[in-house]
């Protein structure tokens, strides 16, 4: 078991203790706080939605009450007509709950189509908030305009049944989260949110992935709106507004987002406390709140449940397995041709006509001084950099113009320069998300279940890994996190694999393993190997075939002893006079 799994357990059990105070809570408090507790669990729904966006997504929405008011007022605008209609109050509760799942699924299509930055992303629901706002006050048959609704169905029911049946609806909506933040599901949204640009190049679609997220949390963001408005009996137009998306933004931030139990309490203690305070000091309270979100936001920027809990340690529940790989015969392999392929920016000409072929069943190293554009050209295969000339086919397909997730998909698998992992997962999670090969998980459930290639298990075991399965990434040693974004590109399976300095970081030792390895694929799989790399002597030892990259150009192409023995090469790369 993980540390995620260690805080999870940690959170049920708040979570649970939490539930039960809330139970007993109406009866040893005075009787007018029941209405104040009530609309506190409604708007901890809402939080709850918000933390799911913002907290595991890392998604900034600032318009979340965009969603409330759409359920609010779905809702009520449903039953006014039909006021203690069981139907319609059926339908204004569905409706509320879909319209605003679908609003925030467009919305999430819409800003995050050219994977967009946080910035980017919270201006545009900002201004989401702004224009909502703007047509609720410009279709007042609708709407009321700036005199709300009143007079729509309200629940049969009052004081502790109602109470009772909004804390019901609070723990169906935490069952709910707690499965879909603790599945596989879960772990990739985590995985996007800590490091998209990895994601991608496992095969994930990462705009797809949060656009469901943000359609869920948009969804439940609609169900507390759909709740507020039977308990409150009038809707106004401050409930889509900018103030109250704010507001939730500042609960889920002071109590601890990425954690359920923290957004609860965040919404909880604000809107308890804000009522009792807010009437004595009604300027103070404002500023007091304000003082509190800038100290968490400074000194404990998870929030104040996560800084509160400590981070424990257990042993690991994973199950690992080695799989049977195709064999050559049966695996589809083919070269990478490019031809004439340019990249440039603005008037900087990076790659200039550049030539080559990625063979299966053959391991070929690309070595060349600093700026030759040895990493431009792996990030032109792999869909990171758009080339501004040529093409590159793979089996038929084009891959220029495509995104890194395609390109994934035809099992074209990278290591990047620098180590591209997720640090805020275990060893085990990252290995997890990487055999899924992109396919979307399960919305339910956890797999522990760990199924990889004898390649990679082998080097498991001779870095050390398998035995630090539960060990959080960013613990690793340098060279432990290579060893760790290696295992996860062959976990894919690829057919043709890119390694950009692959041993940077590693011992000698470790680095002649790695070479063993890598032969020992191409001679058993099939498999084609491209290595940028500048260790002449590993090279060598290697390598089928060398190719120069110099001044953007190819220089040169041919065996080790080709290459090694070229007068040009000794004296663009190696640096000795030709004779």
């Amino acid at each position: 078991m993980n540390n995620q799994s260690i805080l999870k357990k940690i959170s049920n059990k708040h979570l649970t203790l939490i539930i039960v105070l809330l139970g007993i809570s109406p009866f040893i408090l005075p009787r007018y706080m029941v209405g104040i507790l009530t609309l506190a669990l409604i708007y901890a729904i809402l939080a709850l939605s918000l933390d799911l966006a913002w907290g595991y997504a890392g998604i900034l929405s600032l318009g979340h009450a965009t969603f409330f008011g759409v359920g609010a007022y779905s809702y009520s605008y449903l039953t006014l007509e039909n006021t203690g209609s069981a139907l319609s109050v059926f339908i204004g509760v569905v409706c509320g709950i879909i319209l605003a799942s679908m609003l925030a699924g467009l919305v999430g299509l819409i800003v995050f189509y050219k994977e967009s930055s946080d910035l980017f992303v919270g201006v545009i629901t900002l201004a989401m908030t702004v224009l909502a706002s703007q047509i609720v006050l410009r279709i007042p048959s609708i709407t009321g305009g700036a005199n709300g609704l009143s007079g729509f169905s309200t629940f049969p029911f009052s004081g502790l049944t109602q109470y009772f049946v909004i804390l019901a609806c609070l723990i169906i909506v935490c069952l709910f989260l707690y499965k879909i933040t603790t599945s596989d599901f879960g772990k990739l949204i985590v995985a996007i949110r800590d490091n998209e640009e990895r994601s991608n190049f496992l095969g994930y679609n990462s705009v797809f992935v949060k656009s469901v997220v943000y359609a869920i949390s948009g969804g439940i963001a609609g169900f507390a709106g759909v709740l507020y408005a039977p308990v409150s009996g009038f809707i106004s137009p401050q409930l889509i507004g900018f103030a109250l998306s704010t507001s939730v933004l500042v609960w889920v931030a002071i109590g601890g987002r990425g954690y359920l139990v923290g957004a609860i309490i965040g919404a909880l203690i604000i809107n308890i406390l804000t009522p009792l305070f807010n009437y004595s000091y009604p300027n103070l309270w404002q500023i007091f709140i304000g003082l509190i979100f800038i100290i968490v936001v400074v000194f404990a920027p998870n929030g104040l449940y996560a800084y509160l809990i400590r981070k424990k340690g257990d042993k690991s529940l994973y199950v690992i397995e080695t799989n049977k790989p195709a064999d050559s015969n049966a695996r589809e392999l083919g070269p990478i041709k490019i031809a004439n392929l340019e990249v440039s920016y603005g008037s900087l000409s990076i790659l200039k006509g550049v030539d080559l072929e990625i063979r299966p069943g053959e391991l070929q190293c690309i070595i060349g001084p600093n700026g030759a554009g040895k990493s431009t050209l792996i990030n032109s295969i792999t869909g990171k950099v758009r080339s501004s000339k040529g093409s590159i086919t793979y089996q038929g397909h084009e891959l220029t113009g495509k995104k890194a997730q395609s390109i994934a998909k035809l099992k074209i698998g990278r290591k990047f320069q620098s180590t591209n992992v997720y640090d805020t997962m275990s060893v085990g999670e990252n290995l997890q998300l990487a055999i899924k090969k992109g396919s979307f998980p399960t919305i339910w459930k956890s797999n522990l279940h760990l199924e990889i290639p004898s390649s990679v298990e082998a080097m498991l075991k001779f870095s050390g890994l398998d035995k630090k399965i539960t060990e959080i990434a960013s613990n690793l040693s340098h060279g432990e996190q290579q060893w760790l974004e290696i295992c996860m590109v062959m976990a894919l399976e690829p057919n043709i694999l890119l390694l950009d300095e692959p041993t940077a970081g590693l011992t000698k030792e470790e680095r002649n393993e790695v070479g063993k390895l890598l032969k020992k694929m191409v001679a058993e799989l099939g498999i084609g190997i491209l290595i940028i790399e500048h260790d002449i002597d590993f090279v060598k030892e290697i390598a089928d075939r060398i190719t120069v990259l110099y001044n953007g150009k190819i220089a040169a192409d041919g065996t080790v002893e080709e290459i090694t023995n070229s007068k040009l090469v000794k004296d663009i790369y190696l640096g000795v006079k030709a004779e």
